[in-house]
């Protein structure tokens, strides 16, 4: 039986971050941004890579394609899908594509983040992140 005297402590996740943890933050925003506003873009033919999308929802066209290519392929088809209801055109829709791809990249630098916080190396988490955010969109350079 217990007793009405004894609480049960339950530990609050503390979301306050160091001022070193706050600047990689901020500067992986930044990198990201500087690179979807700064990277120039090339709309170029489609070559079927696009219709691999089909193949992860279970049309196949016939062919013999890999299924896991067909991701990006979704993921084109939504930005088209975006750029279709906001009438943008060829150019626009790469760079909206571009921005949400740099978009995604500052999100999994910021999951690494907090899983390295609740791992309690924050610091080393917040470093560790921005250099990965940094490389990776060095990568599409």
């Amino acid at each position: 039986m217990t007793n009405n005297s004894e609480k049960i402590a339950i530990e609050k996740p503390n979301f306050s971050c160091s001022k070193i943890e706050l600047f990689f933050i901020l500067a992986s925003f930044f990198v990201c941004l500087i690179f979807a506003l700064s990277q120039p873009v090339n709309p170029f033919p489609e070559d079927g890579w696009f219709q691999s999308q089909y193949k992860l929802l279970g049309q196949s066209h016939a062919g013999d394609n890999y299924t896991p290519i067909a991701a990006p392929a979704l993921f084109y088809a939504a930005i088209h899908l975006i750029a279709s209801l906001f009438q943008l055109n060829l150019s626009q829709e790469m760079y909206l594509g571009s921005f949400i791809q740099d978009l995604i990249l500052f999100l999994s630098g910021i999951c690494v983040y907090l899983s390295s916080r609740l791992l309690k190396i924050g610091k080393l988490g917040a470093f560790y992140s921005f250099f990965m955010v940094l490389y990776t969109a060095s990568i599409f350079l």
